[in-house]
């Protein structure tokens, strides 16, 4: 599935507006992780990676139901800036190089959340790529940062098995210049590759809760089950030198649902 993004940011709210807010939901207990991963392997517990192509896996374990899942990523420079070559976006220096999964990549670490059993059924989605500089809405994109956005759902939930971790989106990256003739930061730049760092960032709609690191799961009730992102598996680096802190204040503090403890 190749990243795309829409013109407008309206149709992918439908998920995350068009179903009832949830104290712990179905999913309570849940928790979510981010790896660096390779092929359909395990997941790298390093937080740097080298690589030339770089495969990045979301994944969510104790989920018992599932009908959908909203799923957001800040992405920003080590430097500052968001180099080119992880600008993956429509019209992008790198669009060409990504390759966009919703469910992940497969294999039996980390089935799809959505097909591995019974599939959701109908699913639609309403987003999936990512967003630079959003000109239309900033916060959806915040000046010099990007989201990676996954928004899906059905038109039923189905029942998951709670001891297993699955994948809910992943993509692949080629950082070697070789898929779009180089870009300024990959591997093939003459002045040396620049570093980026991706973090968990639930921030869409601006405004509302829930905000921060969460993965936001659709229940069979309708519900949006936020499911944290556990600490120390929160964010990822690529060519980063020492350990970067993630700027997320371009958008608003993490509020949880009444009553709901992280």
């Amino acid at each position: 599935m190749k990243a795309r993004v829409f013109a407008t940011a309206a149709a992918a709210l439908v998920l995350v507006l068009g179903v009832r807010d949830a104290m712990a939901g179905q999913n309570a207990g849940a928790t979510a992780r981010m790896y660096w991963q390779v092929g359909t392997g395990q997941g790298d517990t390093a937080r740097n990676s080298t690589a030339a192509t770089v495969q990045l896996v979301v994944t969510v374990k104790g989920v018992k139901y599932v009908r959908g899942a909203d799923v957001q990523l800040t992405v920003q420079g080590c430097s500052g800036f968001l180099p080119p070559a992880w600008q993956f976006q429509g019209g992008g220096c790198a669009e060409a190089a990504v390759d966009f999964r919703r469910g992940g990549f497969g294999g039996t670490n980390y089935p799809n959340l959505f097909t591995s059993g019974s599939a959701v059924p109908s699913l639609a989605q309403t987003q999936g790529g990512m967003y630079y500089q959003f000109a239309e809405n900033p916060c959806i994109a915040p000046d010099s940062t990007a989201t990676v956005w996954l928004s899906c759902a059905g038109a039923a939930g189905v029942a998951r098995d709670c001891t297993r971790e699955y994948a809910v989106l992943a993509f692949s990256l080629d950082l070697s210049g070789a898929s779009t003739g180089g870009c300024q930061g990959d591997l093939a730049d003459s002045s040396g590759p620049l570093g980026f760092l991706i973090a968990a960032n639930h921030h869409i709609p601006c405004g509302f809760p829930p905000t921060g690191a969460y993965v936001v799961l659709v229940d069979t009730n309708a519900e949006k089950d936020c499911v944290p992102i556990e600490a120390g598996n929160d964010s990822l680096m690529w060519e980063c030198a020492g350990s970067i802190t993630p700027n997320l204040s371009a958008v608003s503090p993490i509020r949880l649902f009444p009553n709901q403890t992280a």
